[in-house]
């Protein structure tokens, strides 16, 4: 039986090429099954949206932010 012998250095390189690689290949798996046309992009826009509406709590408001002042009429804190 032929033994491999392998340096401790030439196992990590090979470890690492390969993990790199996989890495990468994973990449461009992702990027290429992207939504890439317009109407594929709302489509995901519109269901992460109704999902996200779906899952997040209401707005909370404070006395220090009424709900009833109209938005014009709020100024920044940079504006102060």
């Amino acid at each position: 039986m032929l033994e491999l012998m392998l340096d401790p250095a030439t196992i990590e390189l090979i470890w690492t090429l390969s993990v790199t690689t996989l890495l990468m290949v994973a990449g461009g798996l992702t990027i290429w099954l992207m939504p890439w046309k317009d109407e594929e992009i709302m489509a995901v826009h519109r269901t992460v949206s109704s999902v996200a509406a779906a899952h997040l709590p209401a707005p909370l408001t404070t006395a220090a932010m009424p709900t009833n002042q109209a938005a014009h009429a709020r100024r920044s804190l940079a504006s102060t």
